[in-house]
């Protein structure tokens, strides 16, 4: 459970993602809607019940923002295909059978009885980014233009979910990380990291013109506490990180470079290793 007295910056975030009755409304009839025209579609075009990607629909309630969320449980893998090794992932709609759905979490049918509380704080976090769509916050992960943007945005969106959710749950905290002092922090670190490998992942899918991936990267690397100023997170955490950038990006890369590039993807990836190498030449000087 929370803190018996729970921190105003917390509080601040949470009220900042927390829909108002209006949104919330349109949204629990859009849900509807979309269930019972889903049900149809089922019955007049799929009348042999022929597989089909989502299994069922449960309405799950939050017990921070004590509403109730559109949930989907799936093949486990049609699930790995577009989740991999995440046990929920959030989309703002997914087009299924011809419908554009409601914001909603999927998780793979394995899970659909699972009741840890680990598992309870997994899916609090992802109520958090189905709040952020619903408010127009959700982050978009095209880095083609404006890639510093794109990078903040998933920053921010990632620890708002992460502050809430280890607030709320700070069971959920792994054992290597029981002892942070500072959840707040910790969170936006967690954030900053969700971001380097969208943005890594980005370059590998080409994504990122592959001849301007230096130069957003350079600009990245030097502005990243003025882009920590405008969304409202500590300068002095924007100037640390920036000077950590090549290595994390480094790391988040590896996995990557197992993976088969074509010809374009190989070029992002040389320029994004010079790019690293560079940088961190520079930094040791």
């Amino acid at each position: 459970m929370p803190a018996i007295f729970p921190s105003e910056r917390y509080i601040k975030v949470l009220k900042s993602v927390t829909p108002s009755i209006r949104e919330f409304t349109q949204y629990s009839l859009e849900v509807e809607s979309f269930i019972h025209d889903y049900e149809m579609q089922l019955l007049l075009f799929n009348p042999n019940k022929e597989e089909v990607p989502l299994k069922k629909f449960k309405l799950i309630k939050s017990k921070i923002f004590n509403k109730k969320y559109l949930v989907a449980t799936c093949c486990p893998d049609w699930y790995r295909d577009i989740a991999g090794t995440y046990d929920a992932v959030s989309t703002p709609s997914l087009n299924i059978l011809g419908l554009d759905s409601p914001p909603l979490v999927i998780i793979p049918e394995t899970s659909a009885s699972l009741k840890s509380k680990k598992f309870l704080a997994i899916m609090e976090h992802e109520f958090v980014h189905l709040n952020q769509a619903l408010k127009g916050q959700y982050p978009k992960t095209d880095f083609s233009r404006a890639q510093s943007k794109v990078f903040m945005d998933i920053l921010r969106a990632e620890y708002q979910a992460y502050f809430i959710q280890y607030n709320f749950y700070p069971a959920s905290l792994n054992e290597m990380n029981k002892k942070v002092n500072d959840l707040e922090e910790f969170s936006i670190f967690r954030g900053l990291i969700e971001a380097i490998e969208r943005l890594t992942h980005s370059i590998y899918q080409r994504q990122l013109p592959q001849n301007q991936v230096q130069k957003n990267l350079r600009q990245l690397h030097e502005n990243l506490h003025l882009e920590f100023r405008k969304i409202g997170l500590p300068v002095r955490l924007g100037k640390s990180y920036a000077s950590k950038l090549p290595p994390y990006i480094g790391a988040a890369t590896i996995q990557l470079m197992t993976r088969p590039l074509g010809p374009k993807g190989k070029v992002g990836f040389h320029n994004l290793q010079r790019w690293i190498l560079e940088t961190s030449n520079l930094d040791m000087c």
